[in-house]
């Protein structure tokens, strides 16, 4: 009688924080023709982050693939989840073998508040799986597979302070931002990306950003650096049309949102960070 050896079952699993970011600044400068937005913002990770879990499991009679979980119950698991599509990416691109890849998302980041919660989930399982399979991609390799998933994702992948240009892909660092406590309101509703900028096509806005004090408030160090906007009338930089920041467009469309802002940022009630 012939007995064959039990196939042994290999374990191996990392953590991940993947941190929210923040725009200081954030200003529409034009449309690509493939649809997509350019802008010039000053972009800055915070503490608030999901953890993710990513596990390889290796020797299993039925390997199962890529297997995503979260805590969230309403958020999708397969295909639709940007963490899901990071990890079919990093097999694809590098040839790593896949038997089972296991990845549980504990999320805080609050979804469809423009603080990359995605993305940055997307990103962390870049950087997980590049350490559990040693596959020695660089940072910028990392951040070229990244921007095939989203904009934001390179920044994720690198985080700190950084200055965003083209459709947010082109990076420059930037001094650190001093530490300090930082006040998100989130209304209680989504406000999905998409729909920010349909909103910016669609209307005229003469106010922007000031990215240069913005950036200069930083190399001072300075917290309390006051940010002017800066004010164009001609238009002429997008097609007739002025965008401004973010929220400025999202006000236009959703007054309540202006309003919850208004009410639970009052100057009685928070002091400003920067501003």
């Amino acid at each position: 009688m012939l007995f064959r050896r039990k196939q042994e079952i290999t374990h191996a699993d990392t953590t991940v924080r993947a941190r929210a970011k923040i725009n200081l600044t954030l200003d529409v400068t034009g449309r690509r023709e493939d649809g997509y937005h350019t802008v010039e913002m000053v972009m800055q990770s915070i503490a608030l982050h999901d953890t993710v879990r990513v596990t390889t499991i290796h020797g299993e009679k039925k390997p199962r693939g890529i297997v995503l979980s979260c805590s969230l119950p309403f958020l999708p698991t397969d295909e639709r989840n940007l963490a899901y599509r990071a990890a079919e990416l990093f097999y694809k691109e590098t040839g790593a073998l896949l038997e089972t890849c296991e990845i549980h998302i504990e999320k805080r980041i609050p979804v469809a508040a423009g603080l990359a919660g995605g993305s940055t989930d997307a990103a962390a399982v870049l950087r997980a799986l590049n350490a559990l399979h040693t596959a020695g991609l660089t940072d910028d390799e990392l951040c070229e597979m990244g921007l095939k998933l989203g904009a934001d994702v390179p920044f994720c992948l690198l985080g700190g302070t950084m200055l965003a240009q083209g459709i947010g892909e082109e990076l420059s660092l930037l001094p650190d931002m001093p530490h300090c406590w930082v006040v998100l309101c989130k209304p209680p509703f989504a406000v999905p990306t998409k729909e920010v900028y349909q909103e910016i096509d669609s209307v005229d806005i003469l106010e922007h950003p000031d990215n240069k004090g913005m950036m200069a408030a930083l190399n001072q160090g300075r917290l309390r650096g006051r940010v002017r906007v800066s004010v164009q009338r001609d238009g002429d930089r997008y097609g007739g049309k002025t965008p401004s920041d973010r929220r400025n467009q999202v006000v236009s469309r959703r007054k309540r949102c202006g309003r919850y802002a208004d009410e639970r940022l009052r100057p009685d009630r928070v002091r400003p960070v920067l501003g």
